[in-house]
């Protein structure tokens, strides 16, 4: 799989120069490049290759396209790590949510933050980058704060390394030994290399609203994990890896109608505020509040 190369014509050099040597079967290829001509066919990439530009918002953008990617989002979002059982996420306790990106990255994190936000009332938006020094990380977290840490990291072509900071890393790893962390990996699955000791681990082999929405909702316990990982990396999963979650977090209607209750007790005088909470054995499903407490 070439996934956007940097160097275009070295990647295709490569790809004939393992041909050459016997690494891959000249059928490979071919399956593969028959596979591609079928699809295009099919969607009828080949007998209409040119694209009116001023139809892309009403066919790709259209809604039933969105929703459609959002249903593959929702399936491709994998749980390879769970060792305290704190995912999915209940709402209740404090919540720290962190996301690593370069400085230029602006939208890295974005939809992500806000959606689990308001899933989790009792939570926080943070934002690091590879530059930001040790001092502001240490002064980031309350004491009761449990963490998700969202990466957005890409390999360093050529270099076979990670760019996350090794003082990030190492902060990290240094909270993961005091209180439950989860990372939740956008793009590039192997960043779970950097941090030994963090107990929550998903993967979302990508990026993009879509993915984000969705990695949001299944920690908070809204969709279930259905994602198997494609790939392995020794000593921390294999391919086809992915834990799923039996039992879900309060369906959405559970705290709608919490929440409305509550807003009338507020809006008709019975109290100035009020927080309403369902649980089971398994501690706390879900928590609404409403007014002044």
């Amino acid at each position: 799989v070439l996934l956007m190369p940097g160097d275009i014509p070295a990647a295709i050099s490569a790809v004939a120069a393992a041909v050459e040597r016997g690494e891959i079967p000249p059928a490979r290829i071919e399956a593969s490049v028959r596979r591609l001509l079928e699809w295009k066919l099919r969607t009828g990439a080949i007998q209409r290759p040119f694209v009116d530009l001023d139809s892309l918002r009403v066919i790709v953008g259209s809604d039933a396209h969105r929703q459609t990617a959002q249903a593959i989002a929702d399936r491709a979002v994998t749980l390879l790590r769970n060792d305290e059982g704190q995912v999915p996420l209940v709402p209740g306790p404090r919540t720290a949510i962190i996301t690593f990106a370069s400085e230029s990255d602006v939208s890295a994190g974005r939809t992500f933050g806000n959606e689990l936000r308001a899933l989790l009332p009792d939570s926080r938006v943070l934002r690091i980058a590879p530059t930001t020094p040790r001092a502001r990380l240490d002064s980031l977290l309350r004491p009761a704060d449990r963490v998700v840490l969202a990466t957005f990291v890409r390999t360093i072509e050529g270099e076979g390394r990670f760019a996350i900071g090794e003082h990030v890393a190492r902060w990290v790893d240094s909270v993961a030994l005091t209180r439950p962390v989860t990372v939740v990996a956008f793009s590039n699955p192997y960043i779970i290399r950097e941090f030994g000791w963090v107990s929550g681990y998903v993967a979302a082999f990508g990026r993009g609203d879509a993915m984000e929405r969705a990695a949001a909702r299944a920690l908070a316990g809204r969709i279930p994990f259905q994602g198997h990982a494609p790939i392995s990396l020794p000593g921390f999963f294999r391919a086809g890896d992915g834990l799923a979650i039996t039992r879900p977090a309060a369906p959405a209607s559970l705290e709608d109608s919490l929440r409305t209750l509550l807003s009338r007790g507020v809006r008709d005088s019975v109290f100035p505020g009020a927080t309403a909470m369902v649980g089971d054995s398994n501690g706390i499903v879900t928590q609404v509040s409403a007014g002044r407490i």
